[in-house]
């Protein structure tokens, strides 16, 4: 049997070059574009909540839209109307959303309620299969609009060390570790190429 086939030289695209994402916020990755989407579309508004009387969302991905307002952490980041609510109420997005005190919200509440999928989405062209397109509609009929294809922190974008240090020191807390070991563990992470034994790397985390 020939071993041509097995020693060829690697050629063309992969997916892990083009789908490759770190999640730098809570939930699925098929939120993170709409999320991202609500967050921009909010800071060009610049209206306060209540405002806002639609919350319009499109995308390959977009089908029903559940309006249950969640009432754990684990149904808010499986909750895309939780995101884009939360994402309208205070222009951003990040990990303080999965708090009990962010969730329980009056003003997110009747945000979720205005959520729905765009009946009359303009045309888009995704290469991401879950991106999407988010319409905010105000009291004064004003709308902006805000369209993400791949997220941040996606191979498309490119992944900066920058958003990977926020999500690590954002995190991390949760372990218990002292401030000096978290940052020792981040700089190993960083000069990964130059660690010889796993097993010393993984000590710093006990």
């Amino acid at each position: 049997m020939s071993t041509t086939s097995l020693t060829r030289g690697l050629t063309g695209d992969y997916q892990i070059s083009r789908y490759l994402a770190i999640k730098l916020v809570p939930g699925a990755h098929a939120l993170q574009p709409a999320v991202e989407a609500a967050v921009q579309a909010a800071r060009q508004s610049g209206v306060a909540p209540d405002q806002v009387t639609r919350i319009f969302v499109s995308g390959p991905q977009i089908r029903n839209i559940n309006n249950r307002v969640p009432t754990d952490m684990v149904e808010a980041i499986h909750s895309l109307a939780y995101f884009l609510a939360s994402a309208v109420a205070d222009k951003d997005f990040s990990w303080v959303h999965t708090s009990p005190e962010k969730i329980h919200r009056p003003v997110v509440a009747r945000l979720i309620g205005l959520v729905a999928a765009d009946p009359a989405p303009n045309p888009v062209h995704y290469d991401w299969s879950w991106g999407a397109t988010v319409t905010i509609v105000t009291t004064s009929g004003a709308t902006y609009t805000a369209t993400v294809d791949a997220p941040r922190g996606s191979a498309p974008r490119g992944i900066e060390w920058s958003d990977v240090d926020g999500k690590y020191r954002a995190l991390i807390t949760e372990s218990g570790l002292s401030p000096a070991r978290t940052e020792e563990v981040l700089q190993r992470i960083h000069d990964f190429d130059q660690v010889k034994e796993v097993a010393r790397f993984t000590e710093l985390l006990v």
